[in-house]
């Protein structure tokens, strides 16, 4: 089993200590993950960057530690600047059966090899059903509910 970091490090024989944020739930992965992932969006700090920071289970208890320092550093005050798409966005929802080899990652990781998916979110979960809201739309161009379909239809 993996250990969490520990807060106190030496440097030249001295203590030197680090400021972390620790966060413990006793649900699940999903829900520490999301807590990381919407500490992060407040702060507008990337979240490709979330992936960077251990999350550790323990006795069905989740632990995740973050440097102060980190966030402190990263934060902006605002977030990057994306244009409005001035085309049609067209939502459509699926839902799937999870198992080993059917996994929301594998899931998300095929659905954004699509070039006109622009957002996914996690409608409910349900048992092992998990339902997807998918955000699809062109940068050049209004797209057809068809064409959205098409690319939902090779998850």
């Amino acid at each position: 089993m993996k250990s969490l970091k520990s807060i106190y490090r030496k440097k030249n024989d001295l203590p030197d200590e680090k400021y972390m944020l620790a966060i413990a739930v006793n649900t699940d992965y999903f829900d520490i993950k999301g807590i990381v992932e919407s500490l992060f969006k407040e702060l507008n700090i990337d979240l490709d960057n979330v992936n960077k920071f251990e999350i550790i289970e323990k006795d069905n208890f989740y632990f995740s530690e973050i440097d102060v320092d980190y966030l402190i550093n990263n934060w902006k005050i605002l977030p990057k600047y994306q244009p409005i798409n001035p085309y049609a966005v067209i939502k459509l929802d699926k839902t799937f059966i999870l198992n080993e080899k059917n996994n929301y990652q594998t899931i998300k990781n095929k659905a954004f090899q699509s070039s006109l998916l622009k957002k996914l979110e996690v409608v409910s979960l349900y048992e092992n059903k998990l339902t997807l809201r998918f955000y699809y739309s062109s940068n050049s161009r209004n797209i057809t509910e068809e064409e959205a379909k098409k690319e939902l239809e090779k998850i």
